[in-house]
């Protein structure tokens, strides 16, 4: 009878599991149906907000390497201008404008039904480019966005790099404002991380402190991270009236940068009169020379000149002219005498300095004697070899030859 019961209860139980497991699921409630897209009036139009166009090789550099690429807006409060609980809109399409730099003067822009355009006209590497965007209702086209830049990359190497070229001020230009605008483009096909700015009422020196930074007194720079390749200087302290400037770019990349050439320009404000003050003329003094030996100073420019004066070894003396091959030198002693000694006997000072003959006038002098010239010796001339100083007149003597160890003229 146990055994019977409990047949029964095992079955039962089998019974329910199995009835349970077969009643269907309860059905998911239906998902919503989207909402239509609602496009905005001319009226609800706003102006979109710009993504900033870069890729990853110039995120930190304004660029993008690709010579198509996208440019994307969003809309924010699209039921502006005034909230409303109304759903938000979109326009029925976007129109970007794109030009090319630095005056940007053509448009290569073009229309999108959604929020993103791909460039179509391929991009010229190292050029700057400006982009706006504006949404379109019932081809009605609502406000434009503020405008953006960017530099089409990829950044220069060490070896691509060369100058910016300057556009304004021009070089040697006037400019009636205290607050210039300087503005300069890069012609390279690449592009450079860093732009510096550099202007001063003096030119620039070319030291180096000990960390290797270029200085200079009066200079002032600015930093200018691409895009930008132009810069205000109503950001700065206003320059003066009538006062000369020198500026230029210095284009950077990590180990590398080139500097641009060095421009000059003026203010004068409208109703200024800029009185020119000549510069000084800074002169400096004829160089002086000192005696190698001692030598005669003669009266004429001839070996067998008179002697009216003596140049002692290591005496400084001034050369206040030549004869008509240079070879001797118009000098005025230390006592005042002015007279002639042969260019042999003198070394201009300091010694590296370069000596000029076209620097200093043609003296005028006596004719030499039929017998005597400016350094040469007649045949049978009883002049001594050691008293010839001039090198020609030495090697002309057949009698004579020119010792170049000793500086002097000695016989054969």
């Amino acid at each position: 009878m146990k055994k019977n019961f409990f047949i029964m209860l095992f079955l039962g139980i089998s019974i329910g599991v199995i009835s349970s497991s077969c009643k269907p699921e309860p059905a998911e409630p239906d998902s919503p149906e989207p909402s239509p897209v609602e496009y905005c009036s001319p009226d609800k139009l706003v102006a979109p907000s710009l993504i900033p166009v870069s890729d990853e090789e110039c995120t930190d550099a304004g660029c993008v390497t690709s010579s198509t690429p996208t440019l994307s807006v969003y809309y924010v409060a699209l039921t502006a201008p005034q909230p409303s609980t109304n759903t938000d809109c979109i326009p029925e399409e976007t129109h970007f404008y794109l030009s090319t730099g630095p005056d940007y003067l053509d448009e290569i822009g073009g229309f999108s039904p959604t929020q993103e355009w791909n460039v179509t006209v391929p991009l010229q590497p190292g050029k700057k480019y400006r982009w706006a965007a504006a949404g379109v209702s019932k081809s009605i086209e609502g406000p434009l966005s503020p405008y953006d830049y960017f530099i089409a990359g990829p950044i220069c190497t060490v070896s691509q790099m060369i100058p910016a070229t300057q556009l304004e001020p021009s070089d040697g230009s006037i400019v009636d404002t205290l607050l210039p605008t300087y503005k300069w483009e890069n012609q390279s096909s690449c592009t450079p991380f860093m732009y510096t700015v550099e202007w001063a009422t003096k030119p620039f020196s070319i030291s180096f402190d000990s960390d290797g930074w270029l200085t200079t007194e009066t200079k002032i720079n600015e930093d200018i991270f691409n895009p930008v390749t132009s810069l205000s200087q109503s950001e700065h302290t206003p320059l003066e009236d009538c006062e000369t400037y020198y500026w230029r770019i210095r284009s950077s990349v990590l180990g590398s940068e080139q500097s641009s050439d060095l421009w000059t320009f003026t203010v004068q404000l409208p109703g200024s009169t800029c009185v020119e003050v000549p510069l000084p003329i800074e002169e400096f003094p004829p160089p002086d020379f000192i005696g190698l030996k001692n030598a005669n100073c003669r009266s004429n420019p001839w070996i067998n000149g008179n002697e009216v004066g003596l140049l002692s070894m290591g005496d400084t003396t001034t050369l206040l002219g030549l004869n008509e091959d240079a070879s001797w030198g118009f000098f005025k002693l230390i006592n005042e005498r002015e007279c002639w000694v042969h260019m042999s006997a003198v070394e201009i000072q300091p010694p590296d300095l370069v000596f000029n003959p076209a620097l200093y006038p043609v003296i005028k002098h006596d004719p030499p004697p039929e017998s005597e010239s400016t350094g040469e010796t007649t045949p049978g001339s009883t002049v001594s070899c050691s008293s010839i100083t001039d090198t020609r007149a030495c090697e002309a003597n057949s009698a004579c030859s020119w010792d170049s160890r000793a500086n002097a003229c000695k016989a054969k």
